[in-house]
């Protein structure tokens, strides 16, 4: 009786969390979601602007949570519902990016949650990463553009969608140049 009760409860369980309950985003949503990959990335901006390591890690972390809502686009491309579940988001991505993702949420919880003093050095390696890995970013717009198409039919979403990539992209670029400002003014 015991194992029926456990079964039954993993099949309601698995239910309440799946794409079948589940439903696609919106293309409202889908578009908040990308203002506010956009907005992570402009926030992360203004705190490495900030001479205060604490600040260098609030960015990492906020730069993490615009990587991870790309990764939820990406997963409700493919999937068909939204992905709330960070595990489960990157888990469902290509190797490299679930890789880098990964390792970004491991940063985003030492910089958010963590106890100890973190070290400059650390600071530094971390940003390092980010700069030696930028390609991941190129490579999820890629995986995004690449599995857009259930929003296709709409042309007023796609040239939002196209427009807001476009965004995204440059400021990203001008993250990456100062994370490099960062990097540099560390080692001097």
């Amino acid at each position: 009786m015991k194992i029926i009760l456990r079964i039954l409860l993993v099949l309601i369980a698995s239910q309440l969390t799946s794409c079948a309950t589940a439903e696609p985003l919106s293309p409202i949503e889908y578009t908040r979601l990308l203002i506010n990959v956009k907005e992570f990335f402009t926030l992360s901006i203004l705190l490495l602007n900030q001479d205060s390591s604490h600040c260098i890690g609030q960015a990492i972390s906020r730069l993490y949570y615009g990587h991870y809502h790309i990764a939820r686009l990406i997963y409700n491309n493919k999937r068909g519902c939204d992905g709330d579940n960070h595990t489960d988001v990157w888990d469902n991505m290509p190797s490299s990016i679930k890789t880098y993702g990964k390792k970004l949420k491991e940063m985003r919880i030492k910089y958010d949650y963590g106890v100890t003093e973190i070290s400059l050095e650390e600071l530094q390696s971390d940003l390092e990463y980010i700069k030696s890995h930028q390609s991941r970013f190129d490579e999820m717009l890629k995986e995004i553009d690449s599995t857009i198409y259930q929003y296709g039919t709409n042309p007023f979403f796609i040239s939002s969608f196209n427009q807001a990539i476009k965004e995204i992209e440059s400021t990203y670029k001008s993250l990456i140049t100062i994370v490099e400002k960062c990097i540099e003014n560390r080692l001097s």
